[in-house]
């Protein structure tokens, strides 16, 4: 493993918060990078929900990946989410492999660390779609205290005018929650409820079992987040084969290998995550579809 990312005031503040804003996490030549290919993978993106061509009628390779929401009448369909970004897109795996991000997800989880789950989440300039108040997953492994962290790369400014994230600190402790009761009781701003406001290349480290939820873009910006999912091994390991789970660890191996053979990072020393990464085309796109440990 390498150094350590986080330093001991930055995990106290996840573990007791649930949540932790990383300032300045990613050189902006990266982010400017992630930002140019997420506008063309947006560009290339189907024209709405069940289609299997992009606005300029050409096939869109595995259009499943590609979630809208329907804004009614006036917006109509949103597109809100690109699942399996790794897969479309070699930019993307390349930062998956970033070093300073894979240091920072072993700070929390060792050696046990293992994926789990990436996407790209948009909201379109004066038409993005809110997105509920939730805890991510189906606790289908219980209402354990660790359930998975998930790390949003910032490409973009994000605040309460563009529907940045809003999270309750410390609800990450309270098991799961009856959020319908609670919107219910108190409306769509939940009691204790705050925004997390970022820049370009921060990173939002929040855990799953976090209240957490955005509100509409109206805003003439966008306001783009790359989400890379983890788990502790421990956590998952009684729910997938230990086959699923090796696979899916693949992935981070075959990023910091193709991050390293880019040229791009010549004076960054690589994580070291000991998996075999040596994979031929066919085995390199079968790792990139591999279903993700979802719980």
């Amino acid at each position: 493993m390498t150094d350590r990312t986080l330093n001991r005031e930055e995990l106290e503040h996840y573990e007791q918060l649930g949540y932790i804003v990383l300032r300045d996490f990613v050189e902006q030549h990266e982010v400017a990078t992630l930002r140019n290919e997420v506008e063309r993978l947006i560009e290339h993106a189907p024209v709405g929900p069940g289609a299997v061509t992009d606005p300029a009628g050409r096939r869109v390779e595995d259009p499943q990946d590609f979630a809208f929401t329907d804004l009614g009448a006036t917006n109509g369909q949103v597109l809100n989410r690109i699942s399996r970004p790794l897969l479309h897109s070699p930019i993307v795996l390349h930062s998956y492999g970033n070093p300073r991000l894979l240091g920072a997800a072993a700070d929390l989880y060792d050696t046990g660390l293992v994926p789990f789950a990436e996407s790209i989440v948009i909201k379109m300039p004066e038409r993005g779609a809110p997105f509920a108040w939730h805890q991510d997953g189906t606790f289908k492994s219980g209402p354990a205290s660790e359930r998975g962290v998930n790390f949003g790369l910032y490409l973009h400014r994000a605040d309460p005018h563009n529907g940045c994230l809003f999270v309750v600190p410390e609800s990450h402790r309270q098991g799961q929650i009856d959020l319908a009761a609670l919107v219910a009781e108190h409306g769509p701003h939940l009691p204790g409820s705050i925004p997390v406001e970022a820049a370009p290349g921060d990173l939002v480290i929040h855990s799953r079992n976090l209240v957490h939820g955005s509100f509409a873009n109206n805003a003439p910006d966008p306001r783009v987040t790359i989400y890379f999912g983890f788990h502790t091994r421990a956590t998952i390991e009684t729910l997938y084969t230990d086959e699923h789970i090796e696979e899916r660890r693949r992935c981070i191996g075959l990023a910091i290998l193709e991050r390293g053979d880019s040229g791009l990072h010549p004076s960054e020393i690589p994580f070291r995550y000991p998996v075999d990464s040596d994979l031929s085309p066919a085995e390199r796109d079968r790792v990139l579809r591999v279903p993700p440990l979802a719980v």
